[in-house]
């Protein structure tokens, strides 16, 4: 993974969490929305994970979120 792809995880991540906080959600309400499990939801807010994730639950996320897609990016 090239240190610009690091970039996009990051924002990501960041994102993840904020907009969850905002929700007032903790990490196991918003895992057990999308159906994963909450250490996985960590893994994904953490700032230098190191995992891919599927475009599907990238669109859970965003939909659970209530927010588009492309703000999880911003």
């Amino acid at each position: 993974m090239t240190y610009e792809h690091m970039d996009y995880y990051r924002i990501l991540s960041r994102n993840v969490s904020r907009y969850r906080k905002l929700k007032g959600w903790n990490q196991h309400e918003l895992a057990e929305r999308l159906c994963i499990s909450r250490t996985y939801l960590s893994i994904i807010e953490a700032p230098n994970m190191k995992r891919n994730l599927s475009l599907s639950l990238l669109i859970a996320l965003a939909n659970q979120l209530e927010i588009p897609l492309s703000r999880l990016f911003e």
